[in-house]
């Protein structure tokens, strides 16, 4: 990789202009799980990491829908970048009913199971039972979840970004209003607690999924009409599949790393949840450049162009460096007070201090997993990345984190500390490999799939 291959160039450009409106989306999406946080959090530190345990739960439910909005994604990216509309029609359309039909089961498991599963996460006692409510009801937005995440895939695989503006703003509005009224009951409604966040976030993803729909018709060149599934989302899973196994995995791990935080009790949690609350915002600019990055460079793999696909991705990853490296130092500057905006606890403050600097640390080197990573499934090769991302998860953060809890390890007396660094770590470690796997190799994973 040479200097000429992550200069800012008309590539990294054109991921600009697709990705900025997503980063204001992605951003909107990580408001409503804050200010689920803020909201829940006057309900006491109990509450938050309740809640914090569910969404864990929550992501590793909602990652089966992965098997179509990747594949919807990178089929429809190819599909246009060769000018096939109508094939592009026929793989969301028949994705969406397959996808909704998918949501069915997991939403009825996540809702009747809600305290078995945050059982198996370290669950315990209050903690336990405000997790089982806000899961509970939080299950039941599967449903509208996946049918939204094949109308996003279709967007962003069509390069057509802007229109997304739209049912975000409208999502997180909407759900920053219903959060108070439902938590606390206020205008005669009932006081729900954790539960009224729950249902305000699904009230607001079922919004957001009807807005999608409405928008496809007028900004779409091409038709997102629910079909019978057959070859096309048939299709659309085969090419997801390797994405779904990498989701649900690494979601498993997760939760796996999340029960080690959940040894160092209710505060540690607390203030882990905080973290990644905050964390969500900062990395929002890789999440949404990286999906330009798919969607260029599959446009260009569609269109034949493999070698301009490869220096396409290098520049990407670039920018994306360097905007992370941006991100990473707000991060740090701002954590010794953000923090306080949940918690009025000073050792929830302290430890959600340390975890923001570690994640600042890291933003950089996530900048150019995501990138690449996406860049590789634009390809057309959803397989690598799985792999790549599942082995250094669980050999780089989980084994050493498991290790600290089972060893009741506290570096510096910070409990979390060793587990967070295990973080860092992993990211270290995934952010060289797929460097050089790129480098090396993406002229062999390159290849036409419509």
């Amino acid at each position: 990789m040479g200097l000429k291959d992550i200069v800012t160039g008309r590539y990294a450009r054109e991921a600009v202009r697709i990705g900025w409106p997503l980063v204001i989306v992605e951003s909107l999406d990580s408001i409503v799980s804050i200010t689920d946080t803020f909201f829940v959090s006057r309900l006491g530190d109990t509450a938050i990491a309740g809640v914090g345990l569910a969404s864990y739960i929550g992501w590793l439910l909602s990652v089966f829908g992965s098997l179509y909005y990747v594949g919807v994604m990178v089929l429809v990216a190819q599909a246009v970048g060769a000018g096939k509309h109508g094939k592009a029609s026929m793989v969301v359309g028949e994705s969406l009913t397959a996808s909704a039909a998918l949501a069915i089961p997991i939403a009825l498991v996540g809702s009747k199971y809600a305290s078995t599963l945050i059982g198996l996460i370290g669950g315990s006692g209050p903690v336990l039972e405000a997790g089982s409510r806000y899961l509970e009801w939080r299950a039941i937005g599967i449903e509208f979840w996946f049918i939204l995440l094949v109308l996003d895939a279709a967007f962003r695989g069509s390069g057509r970004t802007k229109p997304l503006l739209y049912s975000s703003i409208s999502t997180a509005t909407l759900n920053t209003i219903l959060d108070p009224l439902l938590i606390y009951g206020l205008l005669g409604l009932p006081r729900l607690g954790v539960r009224g966040a729950a249902l305000a976030s699904v009230t607001s993803i079922a919004v957001g999924a009807t807005l999608d729909y409405l928008l496809t018709t007028r900004f779409l060149d091409f038709s997102a009409r629910p079909r019978l599934p057959s070859s096309q989302a048939l299709h659309a899973a085969k090419v997801g599949l390797p994405a779904l196994v990498e989701r649900v995995v690494f979601a498993g791990g997760n939760n796996l790393y999340i029960r080690t935080i959940s040894t160092c009790g209710a505060t540690a949690l607390a203030a882990h949840t905080i973290g990644v609350r905050i964390e969500s915002i900062a990395y929002m600019p890789a999440f949404a450049i990286s999906t330009a990055a798919s969607s260029i460079i599959g446009q260009l793999v569609g269109s034949g162009k493999e070698g301009e696909a490869r220096r396409a991705g290098f520049e990407i990853a670039g920018i994306t460096a360097l905007l992370m490296l941006a991100v990473g130092l707000s991060l740090v500057a701002m954590s010794p007070y953000a923090p306080a905006a949940f918690t009025d606890n000073p050792e929830t403050m302290r430890l959600a201090m340390i975890y923001l600097i570690l994640a600042g640390i890291s933003e950089p080197g996530l900048g150019v997993i995501m990138t690449i990573g996406g860049s590789i499934r634009g390809a057309g090769e959803t397989r690598v990345p799985t792999v790549i991302n599942l082995a250094s998860l669980y050999l780089a953060r989980i084994t050493p984190a498991y290790i600290i809890s089972v060893k009741h390890i506290s570096l510096m007396g910070i409990c979390p500390l060793g587990q967070w660094l295990s973080m860092d770590l992993d990211i270290a470690v995934r952010t060289i490999v797929f460097i050089y796997v790129y480098h090396r190799f993406i002229h062999r994973m390159a290849r036409r799939l419509v």
